[in-house]
């Protein structure tokens, strides 16, 4: 299984024809970036939100993931979805006060989790990740029924050009000339 996803990873996950597709997708140019392979086993393996982790700019996350458990992939999901089990990535937000926390003390019910993706059969999911955000992937229970693997992508984008606010304050800015353009 590891031969063939790091095969994935130079024959996908590096091509220029991924590059350009990602790109059709999202709008996001990746502009170079890094991959790896990783099992989950469970009652064994997790990944660590730490601070270290957190970019300055915003990145690109194309995560490749498979699970078994099931004949079936409808019985997979099932098994995977209620997330009891973990192996899920989590995105949460780095606020001012966790910088100084331990990374491994992770608040399930804190307000920073700001986005769960559940470990599924042969999915790959695409996670536009702003500066001050760390991902991890939640501890897999011993009841799990099967390890996660999956190859892990983080691209560094180029923002489309319009993306910021101030195309928005140029706007109102038009605005009130028109209003001012009435009232004579």
């Amino acid at each position: 299984l590891g031969a063939l996803m790091r095969r994935a990873v130079e024959e996908l996950f590096k091509t220029p024809a991924f590059y350009r597709w990602l790109e059709v997708v999202t709008t996001f140019a990746p502009q170079g970036g890094h991959a790896a392979v990783r099992r989950f086993r469970p009652g064994l393996d997790y990944t660590v939100a730490h601070v270290g982790a957190v970019g300055a700019a915003a990145t690109l996350d194309a995560t490749l993931c498979f699970v078994g458990g099931g004949d079936t992939s409808e019985e997979i999901s099932e098994r995977w979805a209620g997330g009891d089990i973990g192996g899920f990535e989590c995105y949460i937000d780095q606020d001012e006060e966790s910088k100084d926390e331990a990374p491994e003390v992770f608040k399930g019910d804190d307000d920073s989790d700001l986005l769960s993706v559940t470990a599924a059969r042969n999915c790959l999911s695409l996670v536009l990740r702003d500066k001050g955000i760390m991902r991890f992937i939640k501890h897999v229970s011993a009841a799990a029924p099967s390890s996660r693997a999956d190859v892990a992508a983080v691209y560094d984008i180029v923002m489309p050009e319009g993306d910021d606010d101030d195309d928005d304050e140029a706007d109102d800015d038009d605005d009130d000339d028109d209003d001012d353009d009435n009232e004579e």
